[in-house]
């Protein structure tokens, strides 16, 4: 089944760096994203539900990688401190568990009370470091 979608055809042009078509794989939501320069997006998914989520995640390619920026990341890898998850095809950051939604100094426990190993949950940018890592929060943001 596929699902299609459209970004703006800068945002594509710029993930694609001069090629005029690209695809990456969403491997732990079983997608495959075939990207044009055009902005037209088609994802290969196996049903509706990752068909939700993978949307989420292409319409990051559209937002700029800096503090206070909001994107709907994939949950990589669950740590007892915390998670990994990835908010653009290339970049990964790490959420701590006290910034996973849901935790409170009352409601402690490990990553895993929080988050699951695919989960798509929506993330702001808190800092990058001087080596370029990072951090992450899923906590909501006060507006």
């Amino acid at each position: 089944m596929y699902v299609k979608t459209r970004i703006s055809p800068q945002a594509a042009r710029d993930f694609l760096r001069g090629r005029k078509q690209g695809k990456f794989l969403l491997a732990r939501l079983g997608s495959t994203v075939f990207l044009k320069q055009s902005g037209n997006v088609r994802i290969s998914v196996p049903n509706v539900e990752v068909g939700k989520k993978a949307l989420a995640f292409v319409k990051n390619l559209e937002q700029s990688v800096k503090v206070g920026s909001q994107f709907h990341a994939l949950v990589t890898k669950v740590l007892p401190f915390g998670a990994f998850a990835l908010f653009t095809p290339h970049q990964e950051g790490l959420i701590h568990i006290s910034e996973m939604p849901g935790w409170t100094r009352e409601n402690r426990g490990s990553a895993e009370a929080f988050v699951s190993l695919g989960d798509v949950i929506p993330v702001s940018i808190l800092e990058i470091n001087s080596m370029g890592r990072v951090n992450l929060s899923g906590k909501p943001q006060q507006g």
